[in-house]
């Protein structure tokens, strides 16, 4: 694909527990020989850590214009988890049931970060950035 995009997640709730929590993506795409950086930052009530990853990472897939081959950057092990072991796609095929029947967890979001990433090249990755520390200072302080 023409378009490398480099899209960096964090989140401001760790673990299973359910809470308050924040997002912040980054998008990092060359335009030309320029980096550019767009990000956006959203709150929540009561969520999972799980649930506001997939809920960045389908917000900054969605200001993508063009298809693009897309470098997801996250240190949510539901989402590597998954990704890596093709979970989502055999989902999709059972109607969003898991292999026992019972429906996948956070499935309607699984569902539409499939949809808004379909023209994509994708990949998810757990490996350090340059963004990690700084990403986390704003989500503490916003």
């Amino acid at each position: 694909m023409e378009y490398r995009v480099n899209i960096y997640i964090e989140t401001g709730r760790r673990g299973p527990s359910k809470g308050p929590g924040k997002y912040m993506y980054v998008i990092e795409f060359l335009k030309g020989d320029t980096p550019v950086t767009r990000e956006g930052i959203e709150s929540f009530e009561n969520t999972f850590e799980n649930e506001l990853a997939l809920k960045a990472m389908i917000a900054a897939a969605k200001r993508l214009t063009k298809p693009c081959d897309i470098r997801f950057y996250t240190t949510c092990n539901h989402v590597l988890s998954t990704t890596h072991n093709s979970w989502h796609i055999q989902w999709q095929k059972n109607g969003w049931r898991r292999s026992d029947g019972r429906e996948a967890k956070n499935a309607a979001l699984w569902e539409e970060l499939v949809a808004v990433l379909q023209p994509h090249a994708v990949t998810y990755t757990k490996d350090e950035h340059s963004y990690r520390r700084w990403m986390r200072e704003q989500l503490e302080r916003k």
